[in-house]
């Protein structure tokens, strides 16, 4: 079930050169193509709401329902008059290092690549904008300070926040510096799944506490984007959880542990479904993954799909949600590098997919994504 932790009435929860395969070849499939769209967006833009501090709500449980017995991660095919998916799960890194992202924020609340729905007027006069204003949606980069998360709950006014955080690699914060456990493709926690991923997270922050100092070398030295490590020693004896910061500045956090690169396998969709219908009414949504670019883009697309499949079709939601996040193009899979593109393409594929299936069980209901996926009908 989605890790949420009930408190004060809000919700708390948050191709490589040997890649894994575990589908059939998949069948072509039409691709939508769209040139990227100009938009310039930054934090500064004016709010949508403002008021005090969230009112006190209880939430429902947000387990998600059972999948079919022959659900597994593998999305297809399954069942007649289902397009067939291809999940392709890389292998996990073994030589994952403690790295710093960036710097401390200048100032603390700075997000490089926030957006949230509201923003229709920066959107081009071609966008179809339809419901999109008021989803209470936003997306962003990493969240590593109490003052980006009372940003973003500025922004929404007084409506209770839930932060969901799609990074399956561990991550941390100390000294102001955002921290990752991460390989050349931040894929050190592959094939692991959530609760997973927050124990060995928990192991790890703990581990940097009772080391009370470490040291980080600087993300783009591990990527192999500079040859300059630029390491960093830093004092760990107060590093910080995501959830830790979230929950600081009164949102609520879900985790769904979503691989770098990669669509989000089946189990992930259904968690997203479980949490979307565990929302109570007037509830803001933020996602984020690491560099707010691909899984972000992805998950705002996704639940723009659930609220909205039935009146605005796929390329327009895909358009927009691409559009909004700084032109970060879903539909152009051949615009990244080689060992990405088939990635990208199986993201496409599940994506127009998930708007047929978001068309016939609007806001998640009545059908899991699995249970769609698995059935007959």
């Amino acid at each position: 079930m989605p890790h949420i932790v009930f408190h004060r009435g809000l919700l708390k929860s948050c191709l490589p050169p040997k890649e894994k395969d575990i589908s059939p070849p998949a069948e072509e499939q039409p691709r939508t193509s769209s040139k990227c769209l100009d938009a310039s967006r930054f934090i500064g833009i004016p709010t949508l709401r403002r008021g005090a501090a969230p009112a006190k709500q209880s939430v429902p449980d947000a387990s998600p329902p059972d999948a079919p017995p022959d659900a597994s991660n593998h999305s297809g095919p399954i069942g007649r008059h289902r397009t067939v998916l291809r999940f392709r799960e890389p292998e996990r890194e073994s030589d994952a290092v403690l790295v710093y992202d960036t710097p401390p924020l200048q100032p603390p609340e700075a997000m490089a690549f926030f957006r949230h729905t509201g923003q229709t007027q920066h959107l081009p006069p071609s966008i179809n904008t339809q419901g999109l204003d008021t989803l209470l949606l936003a997306g962003s980069e990493r969240i590593s300070s109490v003052d980006q998360v009372k940003e973003i709950r500025r922004h929404f006014g007084d409506v209770p926040l839930v932060v969901v955080d799609l990074r399956q690699e561990s991550h941390a914060v100390a000294q102001k510096h955002p921290l990752t456990w991460r390989g050349a493709m931040d894929w050190a926690n592959v094939g692991l799944k959530t609760d997973a991923v927050l124990e060995l997270e928990a192991q790890q922050i703990e581990a940097l506490r009772l080391q009370r100092s470490a040291t980080a070398l600087h993300a783009d030295q591990v990527k192999g984007k500079t040859a300059d490590p630029a390491a960093k020693r830093l004092d760990t004896a107060e590093v910080r959880s995501e959830q830790e910061i979230v929950e600081a500045a009164g949102a609520a956090y879900s985790r769904i542990a979503v691989s770098d690169h990669v669509r989000p396998a089946r189990e992930d969709v259904d968690r997203f479904i479980a949490l979307v219908r565990s929302l109570p009414e007037g509830t803001a949504l933020h996602v984020h993954c690491n560099g707010g670019r691909g899984r972000t883009t992805t998950f705002m697309a996704l639940y723009d799909m659930l609220q909205n499949a039935r009146v605005v079709d796929a390329a327009s939601i895909i358009a927009r949600q691409s559009s909004l996040g700084y032109d970060y193009n879903l539909a152009d899979t051949g615009a990244v590098k080689e060992s990405k593109r088939a990635f990208h393409a199986d993201r496409l594929d599940f994506l127009q997919e998930f708007h047929a299936y978001a068309r016939e069980n609007p806001r998640g209901q009545p059908l899991s994504w699995s249970e769609w996926r698995g059935s007959d009908a």
